[in-house]
């Protein structure tokens, strides 16, 4: 499944606010779950707050099914972790979808915020996965820029970022 400029674009933004978001958390603080959506030219962030970040996360996924009926395009943001060999690491996961994409994809970008530090490490290029299967870094690696052009929109994106 290609995956639209647009798309791409509205994920990096996407990951541009969840960077900012976990900067200004206390050290065990979950990144609450949010939602971009566009509609009539118009984006709107909801956050679905809740005790469980898991209850919070399947409550974000919910909306955006729901959105996905009116809206032109969404990204749905949540803290995760991903395997790097054995070990768990930290990763921001942005759930994308626009118009005439059959279903959402998902960007995973890994990062580490060292103790007593609010500039977040982002650790290699993120990470793509369409249906359920994470794609191979070199056959999606050029679509990077589209994601960081996406990143740059976000006013922010430059000051938490190491």
């Amino acid at each position: 499944m290609p995956l639209p400029e647009s798309a791409l674009n509205l994920a990096g933004f996407a990951l541009a606010q969840a960077v900012k978001n976990i900067s200004l958390l206390s050290e065990d603080d979950f990144l609450c779950p949010f939602a971009i959506v566009e509609q009539a030219g118009n984006r709107t962030v909801t956050k679905f707050e809740d005790p469980r970040p898991d209850t919070a996360i399947v409550r974000g996924k919910e909306a955006m099914t729901q959105a996905t009926k009116n809206a032109e395009a969404w990204a749905l943001g949540h803290e995760d972790f991903t395997q790097q060999g054995k070990e768990a690491m930290d990763a921001i996961a942005i759930d994308f979808w626009t118009k005439g994409m059959k279903s959402p994809a998902t960007l995973v970008q890994r990062f580490e915020l060292p103790p007593g530090q609010r500039k977040i490490h982002l650790v290699g290029d993120p990470g793509i996965i369409i249906d359920s299967i994470v794609q191979d870094p070199g056959e999606v690696g050029h679509l990077v820029r589209y994601i960081m052009q996406g990143v740059h929109q976000h006013r922010q994106s430059g000051s938490m970022v190491e």
